[in-house]
């Protein structure tokens, strides 16, 4: 009953706004999600009591309450209602702010179990990619990442020793990409990776708690600095179900410019 209170003391809709009713009520229920007022798994109000609340029209609820579900902030559930979704982590694919940090800024706690931290030979393909010479060893960091609590990732780190000599010594539960800037002082620039879809095998669905051959997220890429030298490679593997990637595309020419058009109409 207290949150349903709190719902419908904020969802005064102004009139007078040139912000539209539905998009009144829509920014209205986004912020009491997302701020946990409507906690995950909570009933949201219904059509017919949100109309109640806000003299607005069942069109408008309707519209405002459509964008939430397309948003995934929103599901319905059958005659019983529309519920809030377990919240899932937005990451960008060109995005060089480490897990932690995205996580932080949406208001989740992140911790992290450390597997295991070794200093080794590294593989050929590691050694490739990192462009490393006969010899050189990389420190292998293994940890699971949680967000609230919940087993989000699974991310194996490979840093070549000559760049972080001791790694060790610190502390490897919180962001690395933390680390790397404030106590080796390396400006992260660049990121080049891949992604594919794979089946958990079974000591990944027993770290993330899903069912074995769940789908998951492995991104496997390489961290560059500024003066181009590749400092980290990464293989992650993510829950899918906890987890939405965003695109972005530059540069995209036009149907005229593509075929050299100077102007007039196509017919």
């Amino acid at each position: 009953m207290a949150a349903r209170a709190r719902v419908a003391m904020s969802l005064k809709l102004d009139r007078g706004a040139p912000v539209p009713l539905w998009r009144q009520v829509y920014g209205t229920l986004q912020e009491q999600i997302l701020e946990r007022t409507l906690p995950p798994g909570h009933r949201v109000p219904s059509e017919f009591e949100l109309v109640r609340l806000t003299g607005a029209s069942r069109a408008t609820i309707r519209k405002a309450l459509e964008l939430l579900e397309r948003e995934r902030l929103i599901y319905r559930a059958g005659t019983k209602g529309a519920f809030v979704s377990e919240r899932q982590v937005e990451q960008s694919l060109s995005i060089l702010h480490g897990l932690s940090e995205k996580l932080e800024k949406l208001g989740i706690r992140v911790t992290s179990q450390v597997l295991g931290c070794r200093r080794r030979q590294p593989d050929p393909e590691t050694q490739r990619l990192l462009e490393l010479h006969a010899g050189e060893e990389v420190y292998v960091i293994e940890r699971i990442r949680l967000a609230n609590g919940v087993p989000l990732a699974i991310q194996v780190a490979y840093m070549p020793a000559t760049i972080y000599p001791r790694l060790e010594e610190h502390d490897l539960t919180g962001s690395l990409t933390k680390l790397v800037r404030s106590e080796y002082g390396l400006d992260l620039a660049s990121y080049n990776g891949t992604l594919e879809v794979i089946s958990a095998n079974d000591q990944q669905a027993k770290y993330l708690k899903v069912p074995a051959a769940s789908p998951l997220l492995l991104f496997d890429g390489v961290t560059y600095n500024l003066a181009g030298v590749a400092v980290r490679r990464t293989l992650s593997v993510y829950r899918c179900d906890r987890l939405r990637f965003t695109v972005e595309g530059f540069g995209v020419e036009t149907r005229s410019e593509a075929f050299g058009t100077t102007g007039g109409t196509c017919t």
